[in-house]
């Protein structure tokens, strides 16, 4: 059994791993992002604009998010629904505590603390039995029961029984898992459950591209399938490659990798986050904290490290479907940004909707 000292360090590394998760995580790209639909907030309600920052659906809705397989998630009170790209309801009414956003054909929805799928007809196709259901991906959902997780498919059976205390989304033929091992490290399992890459990372994630991001002795670098070291475990935080370029930290400064494991953009950073459609976002002047980095202004360079966009937000996500989402005047609580006006940019930096409240 770990003694105190380790169980708490690496509660601390988990907790610090899923931060730089949530503040380097990648953003789907749809099939067509002309298509793209972006939500905004006006006196107090949510709707949605296109890329040319024309109002397509008016605001009328409590709070919307992101469309996803060509569907987007909206709240009134305290019911959900989705709307098509004409703002009609596809799917109206749902009383429930949380419904995630489709993948797959499939939506995990939380109903009385469990947690089960429904398809986009808003029918539950798979019931609420779970205690936690995450979204599909190549076909498999994982989820939790009592404790442990494991895989289910489509038509709710089991694939992989519950056995594990950690694992993530299948990528690629792949899963990483915490397998049970003498001090519970991860490794990788096929979609029958089979370990094809030892438990021997603290940490462990999804292959992108044929490389995948892994901890060893409190340093991360990259693996190919066989499990051999493509990139040496150096870096204090990574994320995943995209678009041929990784955000990497070393010494509390962010720098870009390429799949060589060469530095191309050196570091000088004080916040990274992965780039899309040619464009990273990075900061300078920001002050990490245990829930993440608080602080300094946000812009964005190219892949050539030049400065495309000045930093002057005070938080951005990556570019999608032409557009960046801005906020200024935002306070930080734990690491995150609250408040503040809400706005979209064009790849020039020039606001397509301007930070509204």
């Amino acid at each position: 059994m770990l003694d105190g000292k380790i169980f708490f360090k690496g509660l601390f590394l988990t907790i610090a791993c899923l931060i730089f998760c949530l503040f380097n995580s990648f953003y789907q790209v749809s099939a067509d992002e002309t298509k793209a639909l972006f939500p905004v907030e006006k006196d107090d309600k949510w709707g949605f604009i296109d890329k040319g920052g024309n109002v397509v659906i008016k605001p009328t809705y409590d709070y919307a998010w992101p469309f996803s397989e060509e569907l987007g998630k909206v709240r009134i009170a305290n019911k959900y629904g989705f709307i098509n790209a004409e703002g009609k309801f596809k799917i109206k009414d749902l009383t429930c505590q949380f419904v995630e956003n489709f993948s797959e054909g499939f939506a995990s929805i939380k109903i009385d603390n469990k947690w089960g799928y429904i398809n986009k007809e808003g029918k539950i196709i798979i019931k609420t039995t779970f205690d936690e259901a995450r979204s599909f991906s190549e076909s498999m959902a994982c989820v939790t029961v009592e404790g442990k997780m494991g895989y289910i498919d489509k038509k709710g059976e089991y694939v992989i029984k519950p056995q594990f205390s950690l694992c993530r989304a299948f990528s690629e033929g792949l899963a990483a898992c915490q397998i049970k091992s003498a001090d519970n490290q991860m490794g990788y399992i096929d979609k029958k459950g089979n370990v094809v890459i030892k438990p021997q990372y603290v940490f462990a994630y999804s292959f992108k591209n044929g490389l995948a991001r892994v901890m060893i002795n409190n340093k991360y670098g990259f693996i190919d399938k066989k499990g051999e070291v493509v990139i040496k475990p150096e870096y204090d935080s990574c994320g995943d490659f995209s678009e041929g370029l990784c955000i990497v930290e070393k010494n509390k400064k962010y720098g870009i990798l390429n799949k060589e494991g060469k530095t191309v953009i050196a570091f000088k950073y004080d916040g990274a986050k992965s780039y899309s459609g040619g464009l990273a976002a990075v900061n300078l002047g920001g002050k990490w904290e245990w829930r993440g980095i608080t602080n300094g202004k946000w812009g964005f360079i190219n892949t050539k490290g030049e400065e495309d966009i000045k930093p002057q937000f005070d938080y951005v996500e990556p570019f999608y479907g032409g557009l960046a989402k801005v906020i200024v005047g935002c306070k930080w609580k734990f690491g995150k940004p609250e408040g503040g006006k809400i706005g979209y940019i064009d790849k020039s930096g020039k606001y397509i909707w301007e930070p509204t409240d």
